[in-house]
């Protein structure tokens, strides 16, 4: 079984992301100008929260679609490299569909898991060094968190 991508899907995709991406652009002045400084504040907290996911995600989401997609398909098992279908036409494979969503429940756990921990411990000597007065020290502190999060 071959999945067919005709040019008009590869549009719509390419569509999808841009307005995803220009969605921000569009938004930023806007709540500039409207937001007051504390919910503003606010607002970046959980853009950043929501910048953390995507770089702990680290490309499981497309890959677990195209896996999840192949067992709605009917697809009898996943390999390494490549599929394996059954001669005949099936339905999806209810085994592979929950074998899949029960390997998503563990790995977005524990990337859940390691983004709670790294807020709590750095965003609490974040919080602390600020309230202290050490800005440079609060800087550091976040710029190597950051930089830490980006090499794993």
């Amino acid at each position: 079984m071959q999945i067919n991508t005709q040019k008009k899907d590869i549009i719509w995709n390419y569509l999808g992301i841009f307005f995803s991406l220009g969605s921000q652009v569009i938004w930023l002045p806007v709540l500039i100008h409207y937001l007051p400084p504390d919910i503003l504040g606010l607002w970046y907290v959980f853009v950043s929260i929501g910048g953390m996911v995507e770089l702990l995600d680290r490309g499981f989401t497309p890959t677990l679609s195209h896996c999840m997609t192949y067992a709605w398909s009917g697809a009898m098992d996943l390999k390494k490299q490549g599929v394996v279908f059954s001669g005949e036409r099936s339905g999806p494979n209810y085994a592979l569909v929950y074998g899949i969503l029960s390997t998503c429940r563990v790995l977005y756990f524990g990337i859940a898991f390691v983004a709670t921990l790294v807020m709590v411990s750095a965003g609490t000597l974040y919080v602390a060094a600020y309230r202290l007065g050490l800005f440079i020290l609060a800087s550091l502190c976040y710029v190597d968190t950051l930089y830490s999060i980006n090499l794993y």
